[in-house]
């Protein structure tokens, strides 16, 4: 599972985070852990590694590549020097309503 799971984010581009809708494509596992992620909040290098069924080696070889990748951030927990990893959701682009519009709405309850 390592291997496939490593090619699978290896083959994503590199990103600045990653959209929740983004989230529901991604293979199984993956996407299963990352909707957790977003629900429950950030986990730590040994509860991924648990939920991945990976060696915390292995698991922590991935979560430095989906760093790379943008999807991830991590820092180091001050209690016990544990990696916690966060999932890094893209910013979304601002709706702008076109300057007419609210002249246009003005005429048509006049």
């Amino acid at each position: 599972m390592f291997d496939r799971l490593r090619q699978e984010i290896e083959q994503r581009p590199r990103s600045e985070g990653i959209a929740p809708s983004e989230v529901m494509r991604l293979p199984d596992p993956l996407a299963r852990i990352l909707n957790g992620m977003l629900r429950k909040g950030p986990r730590s290098l040994s509860e991924l590694a648990g939920e991945f069924d990976l060696s915390p080696p292995e698991m922590h070889g991935l979560g430095e590549l989906l760093v790379a990748k943008g999807i991830f951030t991590a820092e180091t927990r001050a209690e016990d020097g544990e990696t916690v990893y966060r999932v890094r959701l893209a910013r979304t682009r601002e709706l702008k309503a076109r300057p007419d519009i609210w002249k246009a709405l003005d005429d048509r309850s006049k």
